[in-house]
């Protein structure tokens, strides 16, 4: 199992939304980088038990498109990576983050051309 698909992870990456949103509680948007998925995940979760309201962004790099591809296709699947961009230099997206993604959140994500809006939110 890769560690992007362990749930510990994705509570410890979690742990920067939580600390940004106690710090700042008038917080409406947090914007996150999405490699794997995992910090976005955490991101989402973490938002989203605070305040429904709030608007997570995910940005992804696309020089390594994999996690767009994957919801796009809805299925994982892999693809290049040509970034040198720490975390977001990625070919997969991780299963676990990306179903966590879908069914906590009721945001829009980004891809550097479009915007996407997935079905259940990301």
């Amino acid at each position: 199992m890769h560690s992007g698909n362990e749930p510990d992870l994705i509570a410890g990456v979690a742990t920067h939304t939580l600390e940004i949103l106690e710090e700042r509680s008038d917080t409406e948007v947090v914007i996150v980088p999405i490699g794997g998925g995992s910090g976005a995940a955490g991101a989402c979760i973490v938002a989203k038990a605070v305040n429904p309201a709030i608007e997570v962004i995910g940005v992804q790099s696309a020089a390594a498109p994999a996690a767009y591809r994957s919801w796009r296709e809805r299925r994982m699947v892999e693809d290049t990576t040509a970034t040198f961009a720490e975390g977001l230099a990625t070919r997969t997206a991780f299963e676990l983050p990306s179903g966590s993604c879908g069914t906590t959140s009721t945001t829009s994500c980004w891809s550097p051309t479009t915007r996407f809006d997935p079905p259940n939110g990301c």
